[in-house]
């Protein structure tokens, strides 16, 4: 089963990276482009042919570049590339939060790598514009404890409207760190309003093991918002309240999300918080970057 995964996730990046040297900008597109002098132009592609890209820009309209000047094309997704206030939508990081997902999904061929706290990494690739793919673990086990690390995959089925959110169902199936190589899962729903930029999800998860099958002695409810605030920053806030033989008990955060100029490429900042008193314990910090492709 180790070796299985190990080729999976092989021949996954591999299919992800030939996609992202190969696709070529097309009329309707979201793309930014990075001229020969360093210039970066943000827009929706308005036509294309053999030598010439016109590109509608919130800030110029429609330009004409010729390809001769043109150093790299970033393509970030749609028609639906531009929010309301002409910002470039971040299709990466609106399909989650910190560590939980939105009903958003990343569109064909949309691909991100994500690190959280050093040690733990993921990559994840739209397969449609309705189905991704997310394969990542973590290291820590290995490196500090000598046991076989966390591995997952985690599918995901998105039915949302960029403009309006919607509905996902998943799951995430992952190793437990030990010498035996066990296993467990977590089956996901969420549910989203809102715009990519601006959205709420609630959601709920149902953990399971191979062995046992369903544990149902608790059941969390999460509540996840974030909010565009400029081209460069966004609010993000993930919530879960966890409910067991009648006690209720949560985890609080609220970040900084900042974008760069690569679409889909930010970093996110932040604090965690439980419900309960801890002694000599403000909040736990967290970081997360993302770099798109």
């Amino acid at each position: 089963m180790k070796n299985s995964f190990l080729v999976f996730l092989l021949l996954f990046i591999s299919t992800v990276v030939s996609y992202a040297q190969t696709s070529e900008a097309k009329a309707g597109d979201a793309i930014t482009i990075v001229t020969n002098d360093g210039s970066k132009i943000s827009g929706v592609v308005d036509k294309v042919n053999s030598t010439s890209i016109w590109i509608n820009s919130p800030a110029f309209g429609v330009i004409e570049l010729k390809r001769e000047e043109i150093e790299k094309i970033d393509i970030v997704g749609g028609k639906a590339g531009l929010d309301k206030k002409g910002y470039l939508i971040d299709y990466h990081g609106s399909t989650h939060y910190l560590i939980g997902q939105s009903a958003f999904g990343l569109k064909k061929g949309q691909a991100y790598y994500e690190n959280i706290y050093v040690f733990f990494n993921s990559l994840s690739y739209g397969v449609t514009d309705n189905f991704s793919i997310t394969v990542g673990g973590e290291i820590s086990s290995l490196l500090f404890d000598s046991r076989f690390p966390t591995l997952f995959i985690s599918p995901k089925f998105s039915f949302a409207n960029d403009n309006y959110g919607g509905l996902s169902i998943g799951a995430t199936i992952l190793t437990v760190p030990s010498n035996d190589f066990s296993s467990a899962g977590i089956l996901q729903a969420n549910y989203t309003i809102g715009s990519r930029s601006h959205n709420f999800t609630l959601g709920t998860g149902y953990g399971f093991t191979f062995d046992n099958g369903f544990e149902d002695d608790v059941i969390p409810i999460i509540g996840s918002f974030m909010t565009r605030l400029s081209r460069r920053l966004s609010l993000v806030s993930e919530n879960y309240v966890f409910l067991s033989d009648g006690e209720a008990y949560g985890i609080f955060s609220m970040a900084l999300r900042i974008h760069f100029s690569k679409p889909g490429t930010s970093l996110t900042t932040g604090l965690w918080r439980t419900s309960e008193e801890q002694d000599g314990f403000l909040a736990l910090p967290y970081v997360g970057a993302t770099i798109s492709f």
